[in-house]
């Protein structure tokens, strides 16, 4: 199931998008074998590339699947892994360092009320 969804992460609707990243971002939350096969089958990537391009509603999406992904990652990830993710976070790094000085990054904050 977890390939059917990763496809709709490139999906053109931007709908069917948003309900592929609630999946994902569900099934990811404190659930190590799906961050480690979002991570592995580049899932993670795919949304980081996609970040800065998408309108805000949808961007707040894709930065609560990306965190769900790498929050509270598995402590026994092998060093390949490790370093894996740890390049795929310093992209993420890179990617939100751009929005900020361009004037983006008003789309991470938290929403007043909302908690997201």
């Amino acid at each position: 199931w977890m390939q059917r969804i990763g496809k709709l992460l490139v999906h053109p609707h931007e709908e069917v998008y948003r309900a592929a990243l609630r999946v994902m971002s569900s099934a990811a939350q404190s659930n190590p074998p799906v961050q480690v096969h979002c991570i592995q089958s580049g899932y993670l990537g795919t949304l980081i590339s996609k970040l800065l391009s998408q309108p805000e509603r949808v961007a707040k999406s894709t930065v609560f699947a990306i965190s769900s992904m790498v929050r509270n990652m598995p402590a026994h990830w092998s060093l390949q892994e490790s370093t894996r993710l740890q390049h795929t976070l310093h992209q993420v790094g890179r990617v939100l360092s751009g929005a900020a000085s361009k004037g983006h990054l008003d789309l991470l904050q938290r929403s007043p009320g909302t908690g997201c």
